[in-house]
């Protein structure tokens, strides 16, 4: 009889690099940063994909990938989830410059499907602001974002692969940042909501 081996499948650049080997080993083509703020048990873990040999490594594209687990959100403590919200912002700061910049968001998933709903969630939280620079022109407020979403569905509601969707959308209102929102898969359990 033939063995046929188990594939483990996860969508974090974390666990990627995490089966490549021990995390605390240098990797030719991979940066690993693992900051722990104690005080929020909270590790945010930064795996830079530099080259074609760290895409080889992990087989991740070339980028730089944040994973930010926090074990108290399964509290579900508007404190927790303040601390979060905080931690993500902070990340997309320091990989963004947003200051009179157009941001896409777009929500992935299917919004019936409680596993697979995280994007179009968020997106129905969103203040949506783009419309406004539009039709009030001159009387925006400066600390406000041009930021526009949608939720594009899946191929199964839609009969169109979600990237042929974004990539119109983007190629008519030229965005300056798209922003994916999905629910990952992860070969660990804690790592689930977390």
């Amino acid at each position: 009889m033939k063995e046929e081996k188990i594939s483990i499948r996860t969508d974090l650049a974390i666990e990627a690099r995490e089966m490549a080997g021990d995390i605390k080993t240098e990797m030719e083509g991979i940066k690993v940063i693992v900051q722990k703020l104690d005080d929020l048990k909270m590790h945010i873990t930064k795996v830079q994909v530099l080259n074609e040999k760290g895409v080889n490594q992990i087989g991740k594209p070339i980028g730089n990938y944040v994973t930010i687990e926090c074990e108290g959100i399964k509290k579900n403590s508007f404190d927790e989830k303040k601390d979060i919200v905080e931690a993500v912002s902070r990340e997309l700061m320091k990989i963004c410059n947003w200051r009179d910049k157009t941001v896409l968001v777009v929500g992935l998933g299917n919004q019936n499907v409680t596993p697979d709903s995280l994007g179009p969630k968020v997106v129905s939280r969103l203040i949506i602001t783009r419309h406004l620079f539009q039709e009030f022109e001159g009387m925006t407020d400066e600390v406000l974002q041009k930021v526009s979403a949608i939720v594009p569905g899946v191929m199964g509601q839609t009969g169109m692969e979600t990237v042929e969707i974004i990539k119109g959308i983007v190629d008519t209102i030229k965005p300056d940042f798209v922003i994916a929102i999905d629910a990952l898969a992860s070969r660990r359990t804690n790592r689930v909501n977390s």
